[in-house]
């Protein structure tokens, strides 16, 4: 093959390639656009009037809502530790992804404009097994997916049994 030929084709592939970037992003550009919500952008706090409870079981929302004056987004589950009124920390067993009130919710990612709110709900079994202990719960930390920093939270979470709770993910909506 001549060598004009070859250097024309090497030239076509390197446009056609640089051409197929620009005109379809990757996932990972697009995700790189819009960064994490971190610790110090959000604000958490318990939905007032959000609890239910039935056969044993209580569960109640939480919002997260955004401080950052750019677009963020949350995706996963919420690392929650219980704290009881001396601010103490309760044992606390999280279990993702299944509670009583919300089974098999799947994780999405939420994307944040500053303002806008986000949910989670949290969920426990307030009827003891013998010998198991139900602690309650006057503030909750609370740490945002992929951060390490939790928000202290006031939050009376009554007769959690064994400081076991279900946390669902992180979603745009509150229903249940």
């Amino acid at each position: 093959m001549p060598r004009g030929l070859i250097r024309l084709l090497g030239i076509g592939t390197v446009l056609l390639g640089t051409l197929g970037a620009s005109v379809i992003p990757s996932r990972e550009t697009r995700a790189a656009a819009i960064p994490r919500c971190h610790t110090g952008g959000v604000y958490i706090a318990l939905v007032p009037n959000s609890g239910q409870g039935a056969t044993g079981h209580l569960d109640v929302v939480f919002s997260v809502r955004s401080l950052t004056q750019q677009s963020c987004f949350l995706y996963g589950y919420p690392g929650i530790q219980l704290i009881n009124a001396s601010g103490h920390v309760i044992v606390t067993h999280v279990l993702w992804g299944t509670g009583f009130f919300f089974t098999n919710r799947p994780k999405e990612q939420v994307v944040l404009k500053t303002g806008q709110v986000a949910y989670f709900d949290v969920g426990w079994t307030h009827l003891p097994s013998p010998g198991q202990s139900c602690p309650t719960s006057t503030f909750l930390l609370v740490t945002p997916p992929d951060e390490r920093t939790p928000i202290a939270v006031p939050a009376t979470l009554q007769q959690i049994c064994g400081g076991v709770v279900s946390a669902s993910p992180i979603s745009k909506s509150n229903a249940p």
